[in-house]
């Protein structure tokens, strides 16, 4: 059930209530607002902040990527290879129950 201050609202309220829950809808906000209020200095601060959060979390994303990789490069080839035939075998098997002659 929404809230009662948020049935009161307008449409560009309420579309600014949903643009400032995410960092990119933020920047859009400090956008709008610049060219509505041309203070450079402070929506180009709020900007940057935003910019640097999603630099940051992206940072974080990669290295987790690369923390992951590095694992997988260690795991022989050949449990790889197993794994791949035992994945063929299961898929035989299955379609061979689906389809019993």
């Amino acid at each position: 059930m929404p809230r009662v201050g948020f049935i009161f609202m307008t449409t560009f309220q309420q579309m600014q209530m949903k643009l400032a829950g995410r960092r990119t809808g933020r920047m859009a906000l400090h956008l709008v607002c610049l060219c509505r209020d041309r203070k450079l200095r402070w929506h180009a601060r709020g900007m940057v902040r935003e910019i640097k959060d999603i630099v940051a979390a992206l940072r974080g994303r990669l290295q987790r990527a690369g923390a992951w990789t590095q694992q997988a490069a260690q795991i022989p080839a050949t449990h790889v290879a197993q794994a791949i035939e035992d994945t063929v075998f299961l898929r035989k098997q299955a379609a061979q129950s689906a389809h019993p002659a």
